[in-house]
Parts: C-alpha cells; sequence; structure tokens
C-alpha cells in the first residue's frame, strides 16, 4: 500500500467541517501521516476581538485533536485573513500531498450564480482536494470514479486507489451524442448516430482501462453511459452505493491551473458523496 506522508485539513469550526475533521484524522491513522490542522480567523474584527477568538479557537481545536487523534501526529496552524488565501500559502508553507475541507452550506439560488468559497479553495488549491460530505465512520470500500481518458482522470483514479486501497472502483464515461435532439423524429438516424459514438467510446475506454495500473480486480469495467456527466456519475454513485467520487479538475491539458472545468465544477456544487479533486502535476 502507498501511503501519504502529510495531510492538510482546513476547518472553519463549524458542524460542516466537522466530518473532514474526522476524515482527515482517520486517513492521517491509516497512512501514519503527520497532519496539519489550519482554520483561519476574520481579520476584519477589531484586534481585541480577534485575540479573544484566536484563544477561544486555539483551546476548540486542540480539544478536537485530543479527541480525535490518539496516537495522530497533528500540529495546529491558526491564520487570519481570507480563507482561499490563508490556505494557499498553508500548502505552501507544509507541503501536504492531499488537503481535506469540509462541503459549503448549499444555497441553490446564489450557489447558482456565483463561485462558493469552497469552490475557490478547490480551484485554487496547490494540492488535490477531499471534500468530506459522508460520516466518517468507515474506509472507502466503493469508488466511482469520473473518466474522459485525460491525464487529469488517470492522477485522480491513481490517488483515490491510494486513500481507498482495498475499494473496487467503477469508472464512468458520459458520452455526448451531438444533434440528437434534433435527431429524435428520425429514430432509425439516431440510434445508428448513438451506436456509433458508443462503439467508439467503448473501444478507447478498453485501451484507457489497460493503461492503469490498479491490481487485479479493484478496475471494474468502464460503464459508458449516453448523457450529461453529472447525471451519469450520480446514478453510478447510487447504483454501487460509492462513498467516494474522484474527478480530474480538468481534461484538457492546455487548461490554466485556476481553471477546474464544468463537470468538477457541478459535482462541487452538488456532491453525491465524499468528492476527490486532482490534477497532473499536484500529486
Amino acid at each position: 500500500m502507498q501511503k501519504l506522508a502529510k495531510l492538510l485539513v482546513a476547518t472553519d469550526l463549524s458542524h460542516r467541517s466537522d466530518r473532514a475533521m474526522r476524515r482527515a484524522f482517520a486517513l492521517a491513522k491509516a497512512h501514519d501521516a503527520e497532519l496539519i490542522v489550519v482554520s483561519v480567523l476574520d481579520d476584519d474584527l477589531p484586534e481585541d476581538m480577534i485575540g479573544e477568538l484566536h484563544a477561544r479557537a486555539e483551546r476548540r481545536l486542540e480539544g478536537m485533536c485530543e479527541t480525535l487523534g490518539p496516537g495522530v501526529r497533528h500540529s495546529i496552524d491558526l491564520r487570519k485573513g481570507d480563507p482561499s488565501e490563508e490556505l494557499r500559502e498553508a500548502q505552501q508553507a507544509h507541503q501536504p500531498e492531499l488537503s481535506v475541507i469540509g462541503v459549503h452550506r448549499t444555497r441553490n439560488f446564489f450557489d447558482a450564480l456565483r463561485e462558493t468559497t469552497m469552490m475557490r479553495l478547490v480551484r485554487l488549491s496547490k494540492t488535490p482536494v477531499l471534500l468530506a460530505r459522508e460520516p466518517a465512520e468507515e474506509a472507502y470500500d466503493q469508488v466511482v470514479a469520473a473518466v474522459d481518458f485525460s491525464p487529469a482522470c488517470g492522477v485522480a483514479l491513481a490517488l483515490a486507489h491510494k486513500l481507498a486501497p482495498a475499494a473496487q472502483v467503477t469508472p464512468v464515461h458520459a458520452v455526448h451524442v451531438p444533434y440528437a435532439s434534433m435527431m429524435s423524429s428520425m429514430a432509425r438516424g439516431e440510434d445508428e448516430l448513438t451506436r456509433a459514438y458508443l462503439r467508439e467510446a467503448t473501444a478507447e475506454a478498453q485501451a484507457w482501462s489497460m493503461a492503469q495500473h490498479l491490481p487485479k480486480g479493484r478496475l471494474a469495467p468502464v460503464r459508458v453511459a449516453v448523457g450529461a456527466p453529472y447525471n451519469s456519475l450520480h446514478q453510478a454513485v447510487k447504483d454501487v452505493g460509492a462513498t467516494l467520487l474522484c474527478a480530474g479538475a480538468h481534461g484538457r491539458a492546455s487548461a490554466a491551473p485556476a481553471v477546474l472545468g464544468a463537470v468538477a465544477n457541478d459535482l462541487m456544487r452538488d456532491p453525491p458523496c465524499d468528492l476527490l479533486i486532482a490534477r497532473p502535476g499536484l500529486s
């Protein structure tokens, strides 16, 4: 089993980040890794209030670490400022192999219009990021992988296997058939076009699977589905009972480092389970 040496977990001390703390400590224990616990205070508050909040936050973090982390090597890094920027600086200072954060409070209307703090954290992250949505009661035993045959999805798959070495991974590739709606009245033409795209995707999926390096029996055949990636992935998670979904940050090799891609963005807005986001060069 390949192990991680150092992890970082970001917490705002809310109940939403409690699951991130629990998952991070569980992973650190399983990997015998060092864990850095980072929390950021709002620097817009008066200085005397910041001092009081700093002391209270430090005491609370120490209590949480003592409860969650018997036998886990950990340290606390309490900062003040913008959460996104401070997390980047903490990653630069500590050089973790993985950052763990909690999911944000869902506000459907506003989240559809703008980037959330959580999404900004992931977009600017210097490491792969694990969004902890599920209770960390057990190790991951079923993983779904978003597959577009890019280097990014290969990186995410390898890291997911490192986090869940005993889990079976179900890869999912969604096929977009152009002009399908325009051809709906021409059933025969639509069927022929769909079959052609499915044949091409299936051949590519088989070649991709053979190039992966997971142990025998860990990688299930690629599920090739017609439709939107978001819907196909949610359905696969439900079908296999997955507790971890992994995705590459962006399939295009030319994408800028600060670009995540539509699939990763959609998944972060409504993750069906814990979500691992990685990109080439970060893991």
